[in-house]
């Protein structure tokens, strides 16, 4: 199946970055249509988790790095990539980049996860500043591996809101000054998967089996417990959104957890659906992708549509248009020649899915053999 931990809606198409393969896909609105677009030149194709949030921009998709090494940018109209360098420094945990991107004004903001810094990207010279004020002497991430934020936020006006998944803390940073505070809210022991704002209130929602939060953005904190039965041990939410004046909270998939769905006044319901990710975009549309591998997409007039697609080895072979190729045969993060490939397919490989950004270049040649050396 297609696993993605995004997508976004680009005019009549989806756009989705496999979580478990170095593939960029399309997905037409009207007939289904799944295409492939390329792959991360400087990565394997078997990599995974590279991704787990795109950004469209004047004709571009952004890849915004998790375990990638630059932030990529894919050109839909000419196909190419290119990127920008990051600068490399300490991290902790799983080693994630960043999980979230703001769009503000002429810059944008990339959020560290275990990376300890706000990287602003000022528009369109792409010039990087690292705001790390908000980082210094907050948590000992050696000692937990865990997240500095994973996904949901609040924007109102130039205000930012991040919930930590390390503490009880939110973090309020003004996008205009890059001044900011941290404040605690609920209990000591809380974690938090993300936060969002109904118009009246803020929700906070827990990391694993912590309440509940709601703040009214002041000192009125009303906590919910999830009940005992529904408790898991690990990591069990994905984020926060509202939709039909219902608050979800998506299980994350292979959590055991259930998805919360709860009213304003606290009234819980529970689904067993488990979500690689579940969002509201700024035009009202939802997208969300189960785990299953359904790829649900609702319109802000209500319209619903389910894609699903199967890339096993055959398929994938077909997609690629690489007709001789055993996709499940290659191993390692290293290119070999070994059964079933042939030498044809596999240098086809090496160029249309390694290396599909330089067939024009001088040095293709040199790149073909970096990608195949022992």
């Amino acid at each position: 199946m297609l696993f993605a931990d995004d997508a976004i809606k680009v005019g009549e198409c989806l756009f989705l970055f496999a979580n478990n393969l170095n593939m960029l896909f399309s997905v037409n609105l009207s007939d289904g249509k799944l295409t492939f677009l390329g792959s991360i030149p400087e990565e394997h194709l078997l990599s995974k988790g590279l991704t787990c949030k795109l950004i469209y921009l004047k004709n571009n998709i952004i890849v915004v790095p998790l375990l990638a090494k630059k932030i990529w940018i894919y050109s839909i109209e000419s196909g190419n990539w290119r990127y920008i360098e990051i600068e490399k420094c300490k991290m902790y945990g799983r080693g994630t980049y960043f999980r979230q991107v703001i769009q503000h004004k002429d810059s944008l903001f990339f959020i560290g996860g275990h990376y300890p810094a706000i990287l602003k990207m000022d528009l369109p010279s792409c010039e990087l500043t690292y705001l790390k004020k908000p980082f210094h002497n907050y948590g000992k991430s050696e000692e937990s591996g865990e997240l500095y934020f994973r996904g949901d936020y609040v924007c109102n006006g130039d205000m930012l809101y991040l919930a930590s998944g390390r503490d009880n803390k939110v973090l309020i940073f003004n996008l205009n000054t890059q001044s900011y505070k941290w404040i605690e809210i609920g209990k000591e022991k809380n974690r938090y998967s993300g936060i969002m704002w109904d118009g009246n209130n803020y929700w906070l929602a827990p990391r694993k089996n912590t309440p509940i939060v709601k703040w009214d953005g002041n000192d009125n904190v009303t906590e919910y417990e999830i009940p005992k039965e529904k408790r898991v041990n690990n990591i069990a939410y994905a984020g926060i959104i509202k939709r039909d004046n219902q608050i979800i909270i998506p299980a994350l998939t292979k959590s055991g957890a259930d998805t919360i769905i709860l009213t304003s006044n606290g009234i819980m319901k529970f689904d067993r659906k488990e979500y690689f990710f579940y969002k509201k975009t700024e035009c009202g549309d939802y997208l969300a992708q189960d785990s299953d591998g359904h790829i649900l997409f609702i319109s802000s007039k209500g319209i619903k549509k389910q894609y699903d697609y199967d890339l096993s080895d055959n398929n994938l072979s077909a997609l690629l248009d690489i007709s001789d190729i055993n996709i499940n045969s290659i191993t390692g993060m290293v290119n070999t020649e070994n059964n079933p490939f042939s030498l044809n397919s596999f240098l086809q490989l090496t160029v249309k899915v390694n290396i599909s950004s330089v067939n024009n270049k001088k040095n293709t040649g040199l790149e073909i053999w970096e990608n195949i050396k022992l």
